[in-house]
């Protein structure tokens, strides 16, 4: 019975940490694509974010604008220039709109980008050369979701006028 019960407590020190080994075997990749997924969340958010602002600050500069067209070109070029900076945001779009533009009018200004696709890069370079399809194989590309969208309007001073004013000789 001695001899059974030290053969029993090899045989069960030899099987130390395999449990240890299974779990993190089945854990890593689970943690991976926790992380992956927060990654995503936070581009989706920041993107979100990002064309909020491009639209609010092309409109506020284009209601400081005294033509339809400098205010056109200076909502595109405000909107574009916020978007720009994100390298979250890929694909930007900016429409200006100045048909209500004149004292006390309205400008719109409408910004979209596509929030940038999460991976890790160097599994997606190893998936490129291997031929993988988009996504990977292997599964560590996440796509973050449609456009982000937003439109911003802001009020053209009443008082603003395209001509300057001339008072009386």
């Amino acid at each position: 019975m001695a001899v059974m019960t030290r053969w029993v407590a090899i045989q069960r020190s030899n099987d130390r940490g395999a449990a240890e080994v299974v779990a993190m075997v089945a854990i890593a990749p689970l943690v991976i694509a926790v992380a992956l997924l927060m990654v995503a969340l936070g581009r989706g958010v920041d993107a979100s974010t990002v064309v909020r602002s491009a639209a609010f600050a092309g409109a506020q500069a284009a209601a400081l604008e005294r033509t339809p067209a400098g205010a056109h070109a200076v909502a595109e070029h405000v909107a574009l220039s916020v978007l720009d900076q994100n390298p979250h945001c890929v694909a930007p779009e900016v429409i200006v709109d100045v048909s209500g533009f004149g004292p006390g009018g309205l400008v719109s200004v409408m910004a979209s980008c596509a929030p940038r696709e999460v991976g890790v890069d160097a599994v997606d370079s190893l998936r490129r050369e291997l031929g993988w399809p988009h996504g990977g194989a292997v599964g560590l590309s996440a796509p973050v979701g449609t456009r982000r969208v937003a439109v911003a309007t802001a009020v053209v001073d009443r008082f603003r006028f395209s001509q300057s004013l001339q008072f009386g000789t």
